[in-house]
Parts: structure tokens; sequence; C-alpha cells
């Protein structure tokens, strides 16, 4: 389970090879766009009747936080890097400042020649 980048790509691939099916069957292309709104559509009430309420629990945040970081590392590391980052998450959200922006309170820094594994988190900063 990965962050679903190639999944996108792979779907898409597949709706224009459907829409150019539909084409060959001179479909007009305004009733294939109405079509694929219609499935976005419930595509999105699908997936909203899915989900599940924000989650406090600090295992199944790291478990969610697994699976993006697992296609960018191996599984020893992803562990590590998970856990970091649901705590620096935690720590910003429990101290708000403003209006919350992770892009902008979260950073992580590479130190060269560090290993993974001697990774730890400083308040709002996850030190490679």
């Amino acid at each position: 389970m990965g962050d679903g980048t190639t999944s996108v790509v792979v779907l898409a691939g597949e709706l224009l090879l459907n829409c150019r099916r539909l084409f060959d069957f001179q479909i007009h292309p305004s009733a294939i766009i109405a079509g694929y709104y219609e499935a976005a559509r419930d595509a999105i009430q699908i997936v909203e009747s899915l989900c599940v309420s924000q989650s406090n629990d600090h295992d199944a945040l790291v478990t969610v936080a697994k699976s993006a970081i697992a296609t960018k590392l191996t599984g020893q590391w992803s562990d590590v890097m998970a856990q970091l980052s649901v705590d620096a998450v935690v720590r910003i959200m429990q101290n708000p400042i403003g209006n919350v922006n992770l892009a902008n309170q979260l950073r992580v820094v590479e130190m060269p020649g560090a290993a993974v594994d001697e990774s730890i988190l400083v308040p709002g900063v996850i030190v490679l």
C-alpha cells in the first residue's frame, strides 16, 4: 500500500482508453464527459460513505503514515519515520499557532552522514 501515485496514473490511462473506445463508437464527447461526471459524483458518494472520522488513536495514525511513507523508504525505515512524523504532527496540533499549515510548520532536515535510525524529533523538526 502506498500513496496512490501509480494507481492514479493507471486509472487515468484506463479512463482515457475507455474514452477512446466510446469515441470510436460515435458517442459524442459531451455524452462521454457527462457520463464521467456522473461516475465521479457516484464515486465521491461511495468514498465519503467509507470514510472514518478523524482518529486520535496514535497507533492508527502511525499505520496511516506508514502506508504513505512505505513507498519512499524500506519497511525498516518507514516504521521509524512514521512514528516521528506522527509525533511531530501531534505536537503541532496540540499547540497550534494560528492556522495550522504543516508545510510551513514542519520541516525534515537531512544531516549528511547520519543513519535514518539516528533520527530524532526536535519540536517541529525531524533531524536525519
